[in-house]
């Protein structure tokens, strides 16, 4: 009787522990989801100075976001010019955060009101040619304007997601850290200091590679 027992018990113990798992796990998702959909709409300022949302830039661009100290910052952007041609073959696109910055910066407007010369966002697939065809147009220009390096706007909403980031990752808020996107936008990878541009060179594929096109 009394193993029946125990046994009835461990598993009332197991089911609620997998039960909580679930929910975490869950949760977790939930959260990494908002993490993506608040990432896509960072506005970024290109050389041209045209204003974009970063969900603009897929299938265009690999965003490498370099978040620290402006020395530390500097020094990463300084040694990626060392190969910077290999990089631009591979889409990437540097995108410098300095810590606190936005703090001695004059008061922007809050929000996202983007100039009406931002890109449009591309159309669905199913709306008409003319449309399909604007897109690729425009997406085409904006190509033509991803010039190796952009800044950010709306600091203080950058700092906010990347700080989000690297608690979900167990990395203690503001160190220095390095976040590679894809080409889809997701996160690649990230990793604390600033990144071994060497090593980027040679995981990166080319985008005209074919692992690049799967990547999109």
């Amino acid at each position: 009787m009394l193993p029946s027992i125990l046994e009835h018990y461990v598993g009332i113990i197991v089911l609620v522990a997998l039960f909580i798992w679930d929910n975490r796990k869950e949760e977790e998702q939930l959260a990494q989801i908002s993490r993506d959909e608040t990432l896509s709409r960072l506005p970024l300022r290109l050389s041209t100075n045209r204003i974009i949302e970063l969900v603009q830039l897929r299938d265009t661009a690999r965003p490498v976001i370099l978040a620290g100290s402006k020395e530390t910052v500097s020094r990463a952007i300084q040694r990626a010019e060392r190969f910077r041609t290999e990089l631009v073959n591979r889409g990437v696109l540097l995108v410098p955060v300095i810590w606190g910055d936005y703090k001695k910066a004059p008061i922007e407007k809050k929000g996202f009101g983007f100039p009406s010369k931002t890109a449009t966002s591309l159309p669905s697939i199913g709306e008409d040619f003319d449309k399909r065809t604007q897109s690729i147009t425009a997406k085409s220009r904006l190509k033509a304007e991803v010039r190796f390096k952009a800044e950010v706007v709306s600091l203080e909403e950058w700092e906010s997601w990347i700080r989000d980031q690297q608690k979900s990752e167990g990395v203690n808020p503001g160190e220095d850290v390095y976040i590679i996107l894809r080409l889809d936008g997701r996160v690649r990878r990230s990793g604390k200091g600033m990144p071994d541009w060497q090593q980027i060179v040679k995981e990166l594929p080319p985008l005209e590679a074919i692992l690049s096109k799967l990547e999109r």
